[in-house]
Parts: structure tokens; C-alpha cells; sequence
């Protein structure tokens, strides 16, 4: 076993449903991710797909996990999809939204693209870290954003 697994092993200890190995591919997807958004996107459009992939994958999994009964694909629970979109949705109009201090975005343009990622994120056998934030990024690029 190498350092970082034993490092993550006893992080890790705590969440059944997150392995060392697990954990450090899902951050290596996630800087893949950002990365990748920040190279191909303008940086608004870049910052919108990682807010969305940041704080809609952190709070469907979260809510998912304790509170999901009604099982989609795979690990996928109706409970965290919607708290996925929900959560999305919220943290786009929040971070950037009318009321912001950037006004970027609009409840019109961020309701597609929250619904994008949540069903990007139901997807089996995709890798959801690396395509929410390209996904989020070309519908915001279709509708003007």
C-alpha cells in the first residue's frame, strides 16, 4: 500500500461509499474538468460549469446517499437528481444571477443548463466530472451566455 492510500484509507474511513482510490480520481476528474473548461470556455462560461459540477455533485451525492429511496440507474437516486437541479439551479442564480454583484446570467439561461448537468449526471458510465462542466459550458455557448 503507498502513502497516499494509507492516507486516504483513514480519511476515508468515515464514508462506506468513497474509497481512497475513488477520492483521488474523483479530484483528479474535477481539475481534468476545470481545466479543460477553463481552456476551451470564456471564463464566465468556465466558472459556470464548475460552480454547477462544485456544488451540484457535492449536494446530490450528500442527499442522495441518506436520503435517496427511489432508485434510477445505477447508485442514482430521484432524491439526489432533484437535489442535484435544485442545487445547480440555485448556485448559478446566486453566484450569478440578477441579484449578484456579476449579474451574468439570467433564471432562463440557467434552467437549461441545470437541467443539462442533472441529466448528464443520471447518466450511466459517464464520466459526469469531465462532461458537466463541457455540457453546462456548450448550452450556455448556444444561448448566448
Amino acid at each position: 500500500m503507498t502513502s497516499l492510500e494509507t492516507i486516504g484509507s483513514s480519511v476515508y474511513s468515515r464514508m462506506p461509499f468513497m474509497g481512497p482510490s475513488a477520492a483521488f480520481f474523483t479530484a483528479a476528474d474535477f481539475f481534468v474538468a476545470a481545466g479543460f473548461a477553463l481552456f476551451v470556455f470564456p471564463l464566465h462560461i468556465a466558472l459556470a460549469g464548475i460552480i454547477v459540477l462544485s456544488i451540484g455533485d457535492s449536494a446530490s451525492a450528500v442527499y442522495g446517499i441518506h436520503f435517496g429511496r427511489v432508485q434510477l440507474f445505477g447508485k442514482r437516486t430521484l432524491e439526489g437528481s432533484l437535489t442535484y437541479f435544485f442545487f445547480a439551479y440555485a448556485a448559478l442564480l446566486f453566484l450569478l444571477g440578477p441579484d449578484s454583484a456579476l449579474f451574468l446570467i439570467t433564471p432562463a439561461m440557467a434552467f437549461p443548463a441545470a437541467l443539462v448537468a442533472t441529466l448528464i449526471e443520471l447518466l450511466p458510465k459517464v464520466p459526469d466530472n469531465i462532461v458537466i462542466p463541457v455540457g453546462v459550458g456548450a448550452v450556455l455557448t448556444v444561448m448566448g451566455f
